[in-house]
């Protein structure tokens, strides 16, 4: 469209194919188009109305990221698109990660930008006073980053850099908390950095005893110990401990272990038998099954009895779900591990022959089916499932809920559907 006094574009209609019609509303404020792809539109005529009315369905102003990508235009450019609407907080949180950078001027400017648009708002919200001074907001979130950038350093274990990150935050946050991950309030630069280095060499010789490199778990708890005395080497084990070598091999110990029995799990008895060896040789008293009643110390037996238990859960499995002559081939397994296994523990009395317990336990599992199918109504899908349960075990119990024994399978399901 053209302005008829100037004849400049004043707006442009999209339609798919030609436009065949068009018509404005009594007001000035519509324009409608008709377009030979059978299709008609209603336009607003001019900018504002669309803006209004844009702003009456949104619930703020534009974020930091939509004003950047959509309006192409710098931060320190920001309006409100909506004068009415709230400010969006990722500007906050961008004044903030500027101040972080060390931008601290432009972090200032946007923050003076925040109050000019909200008189209202808090450049602090996680302190108790309300802050509007952006100075002081901006000094504080420069501390912030510089605690971070500390925080960082520590990871690469260089002291001096943490402590000057640390005195730099102080100057300009005097009373900032260094350490965010203690209740108190940390404010010792050095004694923190010490602190915080200390922890990640210790982090990081926990990773290299377990990986089994003890030479580099001792080197490193002993660094740890040098900037850091008191600290505890194993804080996941009872009482402190202190003593660099015996800690590195005790984790490198109960690493194997885990190790082992996951090998012994997966039927591998020959290679957890071994791992368990090595654990013994870097902790001789090490239980190598703690979930057994009694000490385990025998590593062959402990493996054994590991992979029987695993063939026996995954028997059960097999049984439960109707697959009978794998589970009793996986019951043999684990009697050829350990012959003196319970095959079904959950049953009363030992139970050691693997095709009744494979057969008693897909019964079982078609019984409780079956309960579930009758509750539902499925009245005959329930009968059929009891039936198969009685083949596999004839003396099942189809309604265990009951003191007397229940086995005729349709007055067992038609009771189980009654309302």
């Amino acid at each position: 469209m053209w302005s008829a006094s100037t004849g400049e574009e004043i707006a442009k209609v999209n339609h798919d194919a030609d436009v065949i019609a068009v018509a404005f509303s009594r007001d000035g404020k519509y324009l409608a188009t008709a377009s030979s792809d059978n299709t008609a539109r209603v336009h607003f005529l001019k900018r504002e109305d669309m803006l209004k009315e844009a702003c009456r369905r949104l619930p703020r102003n534009l974020t930091a990221y939509e004003w950047k990508r959509y309006m192409d235009k710098e931060l320190r450019q920001y309006e409100k698109t909506c004068e009415d609407l709230p400010v969006h907080r990722s500007l906050l949180a961008e004044a903030r990660k500027l101040a972080q950078e060390n931008k601290v001027e432009e972090a200032k400017h946007l923050l003076s930008a925040l109050l000019k648009f909200d008189d209202k708002i808090d450049l602090l919200p996680k302190t108790e006073a309300i802050e509007q001074n952006p100075r002081t907001a901006a000094s504080q979130f420069q501390a912030e980053g510089k605690v971070s950038e500390g925080v960082k350093q520590a990871n690469d274990g260089k002291v001096e850099e943490v402590v000057r990150l640390f005195e730099e935050a102080q100057k300009l946050e005097p009373d900032i908390d260094l350490n965010l991950n203690t209740e108190e309030i940390e404010n010792d630069p050095e004694a923190v950095a010490r602190q915080l280095v200390a922890e990640n060499k210790l982090s990081e010789g926990v990773r290299k005893a377990e990986d089994g490199k003890i030479e580099e778990a001792i080197r490193l708890f002993q660094e740890a110990q040098k900037l850091e005395p008191d600290i505890d080497l194993n804080p996941n084990q009872k009482g402190e401990q202190i003593k660099p070598e015996k800690v590195a091999r005790r984790l490198a110990a109960k690493s194997k272990l885990r190790e082992g029995v996951r090998k012994a799990e997966d039927g591998k008895v020959s290679e957890a038998i071994d791992l368990f060896q090595q654990a013994q040789k870097l902790e001789p008293d090490i239980d190598l099954n703690p979930n057994q009643k009694g000490e385990q110390i025998k590593p062959e037996k402990v493996a054994r009895r590991l992979a029987a238990k695993s063939k026996v859960r995954e028997g059960v499995r097999k049984a439960e779900y109707g697959e009978i002559e794998k589970a009793i081939s996986l019951f043999q397994d684990a009697q050829e591990l350990q012959p003196n296994i319970d095959l079904n523990p959950n049953q009363k009395g030992e139970q050691i022959k693997p095709e009744k317990v494979a057969r008693r336990l897909a019964a079982k599992s078609k019984v409780q089916k079956g309960v579930l199918l009758a509750a539902e109504g499925k009245v005959s899908e329930a009968i059929a499932l009891f039936q198969k349960a009685q083949t596999l075990q004839p003396d099942i119990d189809l309604f265990p809920y009951t003191e007397e024994i229940e086995n005729d399978p349709e007055a067992v399901a038609r009771l189980l559907s009654a309302p």
